[in-house]
C-alpha cells in the first residue's frame, strides 16, 4: 500500500463552531443553532436567551456529526486507504520505511570525477552562448 493512497479525516466533524448550553432544558447546539436574526433563541424549548451566565453559557470550540448531528468536543480522527476504504486511528498506523538512500564514501572520487567535466562542459557552452 502506498502512502498517497491513504487520506487523512474526521469521523465525527466538519463543522467547527462555538457551541451554547442553556439552563432551561440543558439543550447544547452549535452557536449558529440558536441565532435567529439578533436574538438568541433556544432550539429545544424556544425561549429567548437574553444574558449570558444566567439564560445560556457559551462552552467553546465544538463539532457536529454530519450524519447523526450530534455535537461532541473531540473528533475522531481516522486514516483511510482509498482503495479498500479500510480505516485506521493514528496509533493503528505504522511507520514503514518505503526508499532509503545512504552515500557510499567508497565513490565520492568517482562522483567527483564524473560531475567536475559535466559542469565544466555546462559552463564552456554557456559561455558560447547556449542555454
Amino acid at each position: 500500500m502506498y502512502l498517497w493512497n491513504i487520506v487523512q479525516g474526521m469521523i465525527h466533524p466538519i463543522c467547527e463552531r462555538s457551541a451554547c448550553r442553556t439552563f432551561f432544558v440543558r439543550y447544547v447546539g452549535l452557536d449558529r443553532d440558536f441565532r435567529q436574526e439578533s436574538k438568541y433563541i433556544c432550539p429545544k424549548c424556544r425561549k429567548e436567551l437574553r444574558l449570558i451566565g444566567t439564560d445560556y453559557r457559551n462552552i467553546g470550540i465544538h463539532y457536529r456529526c454530519q450524519d447523526d448531528g450530534e455535537v461532541f468536543t473531540t473528533p475522531v480522527i481516522k486514516w483511510r486507504n482509498l482503495k479498500t476504504r479500510k480505516e485506521w486511528t493514528l496509533e493503528e498506523l505504522r511507520d514503514t520505511e518505503v526508499y532509503s538512500y545512504t552515500f557510499n564514501q567508497d565513490k565520492k572520487g568517482w562522483l567527483e570525477f564524473q560531475l567536475k567535466p559535466k559542469a565544466q562542459l555546462v559552463d564552456f557552452l554557456r559561455s558560447r552562448g547556449m542555454k
